[in-house]
């Protein structure tokens, strides 16, 4: 994994937690257009990232969260190329 693909997979996971976060603050605070403004740039940005990740390094899950595993999209990359990718224990995340 090179350094830049692991750079941009932190990232992803990084604005997961941040879209999550907010999910569970909106949950509490449905009236919160602040915060509802910030959950919609980070889960646009989230899901660019991913498209622009799958783009270049393959897909990240076994198949596309929108779609059946058999109708992968062509962006989300051919479909079993994950299983060439390291397993998550096996990513050296210190950079």
């Amino acid at each position: 994994m090179t350094r830049e693909q692991l750079h941009m997979l932190i990232e992803i996971m990084e604005l997961q937690f941040t879209v999550h976060e907010l999910v569970l603050f909106l949950d509490t605070h449905p009236q919160s257009r602040e915060a509802l403004e910030d959950h919609n740039k980070y889960a646009n940005q989230l899901r660019d990232l991913k498209m622009e990740y799958q783009r270049e390094y393959g897909p990240i899950v076994a198949y596309h969260p929108t779609q059946k595993p058999w109708e992968c999209a062509e962006e989300c990359g051919p479909l079993w190329e994950y299983i060439s990718t390291p397993w998550p224990w096996q990513i050296d995340y210190s950079y």
